[in-house]
């Protein structure tokens, strides 16, 4: 088959000035042979070295396969962390001392086994066992996350086969908690506590114990403010008894022995003082000097309570 030749005016401008280029190179070749010269290209292209057939066609598949692990890789990553942000409806919270190792897996181990025994009802469960946070920290944790129910097993509950049920209404607001719950009854009570909507609504049982804490606890800082302001009263009451002018006799309650009055005593001493000053002129100047500075310092009353 005979190719045909492209006439210049079909060929593009690009295709013009290579094929130009080119008629030089060969010209200055065919030149440089005649005077008997080595004729080198000023335009050298060097290609790589291809691999085999064989060697591009296992790359290609060992590429096609990196790119499936890697989709299906991040399929499972995607699914692991939507499962991971979805709240779990029911959580197990461990309470142990740390350092306690023994301790730690009788709980957790109780932990396990409430976890077991809720795997197959209808509540998604999640134990939380980490060592970072303390268990209050968990709490909140979990309350802020929107879980309502949680099982709490600390030591003396792992050994009676026991626990406790925990249900919130609001994150930061005291738990409506049920204790001594057994594994058997566990299913029965976290249905119960599910069902409520106001603390409540179980009729006096752990609603009116918080709502009584709140109380006492709101009750506290003004009692405290009234008997702060009494002892203020007493102490100004007997300041101003002290002070009060023309008191002749002493009553009863007149706390004659409870105040210890400093003034009196230095008054007659310095009398006493100015009397033998007027003697012994020789000293006067000192003890003059000694009465002035206590007359000017000011009396104080020391209270005994």
């Amino acid at each position: 088959m005979v190719k045909r030749k492209v006439p210049d005016s079909e060929l593009t401008p690009e295709e013009l000035r290579r094929r130009e280029a080119q008629r030089a190179q060969q010209q200055a070749a065919v030149a440089a042979r005649e005077r008997g010269e080595v004729f080198e290209s000023t335009r050298r292209t060097t290609f790589p070295k291809r691999k085999p057939l064989e060697a591009r066609k296992e790359a290609e598949r060992i590429l096609i396969r990196k790119s499936e692990n890697a989709a299906r890789r991040r399929t499972v990553q995607k699914a692991i962390k939507a499962d991971r942000a979805k709240a779990p409806d029911v959580v197990v919270v461990p309470i142990y001392w740390k350092g306690e190792a023994k301790q730690m897996a009788r709980v957790l181990l109780a932990c396990s086994d409430v976890e077991k025994a809720l795997e197959t009802s209808k509540w998604k469960v999640m134990l939380d066992s980490g060592h970072k946070y303390t268990p209050g920290q968990k709490f909140a944790h979990w309350e802020h996350k929107g879980v309502k129910l949680r099982v709490e097993i600390g030591p003396r509950e792992a050994e009676r086969g026991e626990c406790t049920v925990a249900r919130t209404f609001a994150p930061g607001e005291p738990a409506l908690r049920k204790q001594r719950v057994s594994v058997d009854s566990l299913l029965d009570v976290l249905a119960e506590l599910h069902a409520m909507k106001n603390p409540g609504d179980e009729g006096g049982g752990g609603g009116s114990a918080v709502a009584d804490a709140e109380e006492e606890a709101n009750a506290e800082p003004g009692r405290a403010g009234r008997l702060r302001v009494a002892r203020e009263r007493a102490a100004q009451e007997g300041s101003r008894a002290w002070s009060a002018p023309g008191g002749g006799g002493g009553g009863g309650d007149d706390l004659d022995d409870d105040f210890l009055a400093t003034g009196a005593g230095r008054e007659d001493g310095d009398e006493d003082k100015h009397e033998d000053q007027a003697k012994a002129p020789s000293a006067k100047k000192s003890k003059t000097a000694g009465s002035t500075s206590a007359s000017s310092a000011p009396k104080r009353k020391v209270v005994k309570f």
